[in-house]
């Protein structure tokens, strides 16, 4: 699944264009997966807004997997949620060898944000700058587990809350 995502950016980005979650759960549909776009609904009242934030990525399932299975996170703008205007150069050395699509599950996925909610945390404190509420890994993790979301599946064309 990696690989496929991954040949799909470079292809879209070969022709001069991103790739956007429509077109790779499209590409995805066409060779096999389960494949939904959720989109994290965040916002919420005073600064509950700050914690909840809004965001569109894939859940997928492998083709012939049944239920059970794991459903994996694909996020093709994964890296662009952790760059920011406040950076050390290790901050930097690590967002530079990333990739920059993120595929896995949902447990993976926690633990590659804690670490690099740890690493903004350590960059914008070596700077003596605070870190802004949006930023920390709480607010985050929201991104991709929030507390509303809504699904989209291009195969039934239905929405799903």
């Amino acid at each position: 699944l990696q690989h496929i995502v991954h040949d799909a950016k470079d292809a879209a980005a070969s022709g001069g264009y991103n790739t956007s979650c429509a077109e790779l759960a499209s590409v995805l549909e066409g060779l096999g997966y389960e494949v939904c776009i959720r989109t994290a609904l965040g916002g919420g009242d005073g600064i509950d807004c700050l914690h909840n934030l809004r965001h569109n990525f894939l859940l997928v399932r492998c083709p012939g997997a049944g239920l059970e299975s794991a459903r994996y996170i694909v996020d093709i703008d994964f890296k662009a949620q952790f760059e920011v205007a406040q950076s050390t150069a290790h901050y930097r050395n690590l967002l530079e060898n990333m990739e920059g699509e993120f595929v896995g599950t949902e447990q993976k996925l926690r633990a590659v944000i804690h670490m690099l909610c740890e690493e903004m945390a350590a960059a914008f404190r070596e700077q003596d700058v605070g870190l802004p509420p949006w930023r920390q890994a709480a607010s985050m993790l929201s991104k991709w587990c929030p507390r509303r979301s809504e699904d989209y599946s291009l195969s039934s064309a239905s929405h799903n809350k």
